[in-house]
């Protein structure tokens, strides 16, 4: 138990800062109390010494059953046209931005850390907090500069307070609140997942209404939800483990491919006509009728390929990269079909036929692709923003907060105690009901998919894949 125990503590260092207090209060456990120390040898030994702090802490520090609320009712405002701005900060970039309510876009200036944590080979929390801390001030002044307006100008402040990285969190909301507080505006605490939800509906070529289907990738998260209205949503699936964007950037790591998911998408291109051939992965959950997803078994199953293959030329680790990029794409596709059959046929708001896709990875070519054949096949609408609109940003934000405030419930009742939330999944999960539907991947569905990859769709270099798989 001793060496257990010592190996603990000199993993500690080496977590983010998100654990560094909570490694304190381990630390002090070990000293203390004999019992506690013993419990903590016990999850190190099931965890691993990376997990062990985060698991502890959630055991001591357990979330509340019920997400306290945030904001209250209150009357519409009575203004014509509102202008928010926007404060996001729930990861690496720093991003302001005001959007008026007749769907104007007066600024959206992102400032991105990318670059200052490359050296350390992924976002340091604590560092990315005091980035934000110092970035904040200047990128809002910009905002402002680029727009023409003052604060005096500004109807509310909209910031992200759930979920992302608690130092991150913590610098956008402090700020946001004291920026409320000099201005007397109301703030708008917006739910990051919520706002990548809303975002097409800001778009103003598309004509998105309650209720419609929502796919969320990103680099943290992977879920389907059916909207039905501004802060209502029920989560017909989630991961349950890995993120898209973490597997296709732990994948490009795995190949040695700089650039992250970027990168691997860049290298699949070059892949030869037989990489489907010559690599394949087994689709996860295939005999799951869920929505859920997962993404740890395509990974570890690459690095096995790695592993076997030894040394990689360009040749093998591009064909491994569209191999792989075709496995997370298709099993996306294929739960996401069935959340499209469960809306049509088991859902208690029946009517939905519009697909809404929003992320960070809804940039992967291939992915688009795939959806936009299957939402064809389906006789449904996609609707994917813009890529910059996809990535983080503050204009997600203020959009998010502009959608509760006018239709009266989106401000903020108390500004001193809000907290942010490092996790907090959205709307209600009916993943159960989902499962118990058991509802199959529509055949024609699935073999759409199959002939639009082994034909090479998807691959081009930006070859309009969208409007080729719709075709």
């Amino acid at each position: 138990m001793a060496a257990r125990l010592l190996h603990l503590r000199s993993a500690l260092p080496t977590l983010t800062s998100v654990r560094r207090s909570c490694s304190l209060h381990l630390s002090s456990i070990l000293r203390t109390r004999s019992s506690a120390a013993a419990h903590a040898a016990a999850v190190l030994a099931v965890v691993g010494p990376r997990r062990c702090v985060t698991k502890l802490a959630q055991e001591q520090f357990p979330l509340p059953e019920h997400m306290p609320s945030a904001v209250q009712t209150h009357s519409r405002p009575t203004k014509p046209l509102l202008t928010v701005l926007g404060i996001e900060s729930s990861f690496d970039e720093t991003g302001v931005a005001i959007v008026r309510s007749d769907r104007t876009v007066l600024a959206n200036v992102v400032r991105s850390q990318l670059a200052h944590h490359r050296a350390a080979g992924g976002t340091v929390p604590h560092e990315a907090g005091l980035l934000h801390e110092q970035h904040l001030p200047i990128v809002t002044q910009s905002a402002l500069d680029t727009a023409k307006l003052t604060m005096k100008d500004v109807d509310a402040i909209a910031v992200t307070y759930t979920p992302g990285l608690a130092p991150c969190l913590k610098a956008g909301l402090e700020f946001a609140k004291q920026l409320a507080t000099q201005h007397n505006l109301p703030l708008l605490p917006v739910h990051h997942m919520e706002a990548h939800a809303l975002t097409p509906r800001l778009m103003p070529t598309a004509d998105i209404k309650f209720p419609f289907l929502v796919l969320l990738v990103s680099g943290g998260h992977c879920m389907l939800l059916l909207a039905h209205d501004i802060g209502k949503y029920s989560r017909l699936g989630s991961t349950l483990d890995d993120s898209p964007g973490e597997a296709f950037d732990k994948a490009a790591r795995a190949l040695e491919i700089e650039g992250g998911g970027a990168g691997l998408e860049a290298a699949a291109r070059m892949a030869g006509p037989l990489a489907d051939d010559t690599f394949s992965f087994s689709e996860p959950l295939l005999h799951e009728r869920s929505c859920n997803f997962s993404f740890s078994g395509l990974k570890t199953a690459l690095q096995r390929e790695v592993l076997a293959k030894g040394t990689l030329d360009a040749a093998i680790r591009a064909d491994l990269a569209a191999a792989f990029q075709r496995a997370v794409c298709t099993h996306i596709a294929h739960r996401t079909a069935r959340a499209m059959v469960y809306c049509e046929k088991a859902a208690a708001e029946r009517g939905v036929t519009q697909l809404v896709v929003s992320g960070g990875v809804a940039c992967n070519k291939m992915l688009r692709a795939m959806l936009a054949r299957l939402t064809a096949e389906l006789k449904w609408q996609l609707v994917v923003p813009p890529k910059d609109l996809c990535v983080d940003n503050g204009l997600m934000i203020a959009w998010a907060g502009l959608e509760a405030y006018r239709e009266g419930r989106g401000v903020c009742s108390d500004v001193p105690a809000l907290c942010y939330y490092p996790k907090w999944p959205l709307g209600e999960d009916v993943s159960k009901a989902v499962r118990s539907a058991s509802i199959a991947v529509p055949k024609r569905a699935r073999d759409s998919l199959r002939h639009f990859v082994t034909h090479g769709g998807g691959r081009g270099s930006d070859d309009d894949a969208v409007a080729a798989a719709a075709a």
